[in-house]
């Protein structure tokens, strides 16, 4: 396993762009939770945004049983649902069709489609010995089969398929610690972690994004000085840029309002929707999402395929 260089000590702070125009919103379609994602009595919602960001349609997509939307892909939209049973502190996964159908594909606490959409890579929990397994779901046949296990006390908190398909970003965490310690990539070929990306952010970063270039992501990572937004170059773990995060609490980040701007979102007493500006390093909040979290929005590479 290739160790890679720490973030703390090496992130630079770069000052945010002029206030202009937010660039218009191309991907319209977000899916998000109203209420706290997770809990029983939530809703989860597919939101309609209009050009300037504003929610101006909502439909209910899964009520009353903690809803929270994963990936969304080429009109499919996977979502996991509290089960019924406790289940080692796994969800059930579910797929909505475009028709807008839904139906139970497995168990697992994460997932997102394969970059062909022939499957869903899922995150399952084992609680003897307590560890995160990846394990595939194949869409032709319904069989699910393990990828890979994790050691003993890691947890995956989020997941992105590598720009070329061959492998998957993985944020890990210790159970002794609660939250998220490192970044790893996982190859496929290889079968094994080969890149880890050690952080110290003080209360670190359970979710990142990819980025378009395809080279670079951007976590969002607590510290004792409050929220950051730090961007890291994917191929050799480096630090490139730092943002202060005043006031916000990102915990989400799943998907892009457009080529030019980041979706995420904030868990508040209330939570709402904004937009990252890859251009001017700056965040807005997008109307009418206050109250939403867990947002999920089509994402690279998966926007750009027919």
């Amino acid at each position: 396993m290739a160790a890679v260089a720490a973030l703390v000590g090496t992130v630079l702070p770069v000052r945010a762009g002029a206030a202009a125009a937010p660039p218009p919103v191309t991907h319209q379609t977000v899916f998000a939770t109203r209420g706290y994602a997770g809990l029983l009595g939530t809703t989860l919602w597919r939101l309609t945004l209009d050009p300037r960001g504003a929610a101006v349609a909502r439909t209910p997509v899964a009520s009353g049983d903690g809803g929270v939307a994963q990936d969304y892909a080429g009109g499919r939209l996977l979502f996991t649902r509290i089960a019924g049973t406790v289940d080692e502190g796994n969800d059930e996964i579910w797929v909505r069709e475009a028709s807008g159908a839904s139906r139970f594909l497995t168990l697992g606490h994460r997932a997102i489609f394969t970059p062909g959409r022939t499957g869903v890579l899922v995150v399952r929990k084992l609680s003897v010995p307590d560890r995160d397994e990846l394990w595939m779901y194949r869409s032709a046949d319904s069989t699910t089969s393990q990828v890979f296990a994790m050691p003993p006390g890691r947890a995956v908190s989020d997941l992105r398929y590598s720009p070329d398909g061959r492998g998957v970003w993985l944020a890990v965490q210790e159970e002794r610690y609660g939250y998220a310690r490192y970044v790893q990539e996982y190859r496929f070929p290889e079968d094994r972690i080969v890149r880890t990306v050690r952080l110290r952010a003080a209360y670190g970063c359970p979710r990142f994004e990819l980025l378009p270039s395809g080279t670079r992501a951007l976590l969002a990572c607590g510290t004792t000085a409050g929220q950051r937004l730090w961007v890291f170059h994917l191929p050799t773990g480096r630090v490139t840029a730092g943002y202060p995060v005043p006031g916000y609490a990102v915990h989400a980040m799943h998907g892009r309002l457009s080529d030019a701007e980041l979706l995420f979102s904030v868990q508040t007493n209330a939570g709402w929707l904004g937009g990252w500006n890859l251009r001017t390093s700056t965040v807005r909040r997008l109307p009418g999402t206050k109250g939403y979290s867990e947002g999920v929005a089509a994402y690279w590479p998966y926007a750009h395929q027919p």
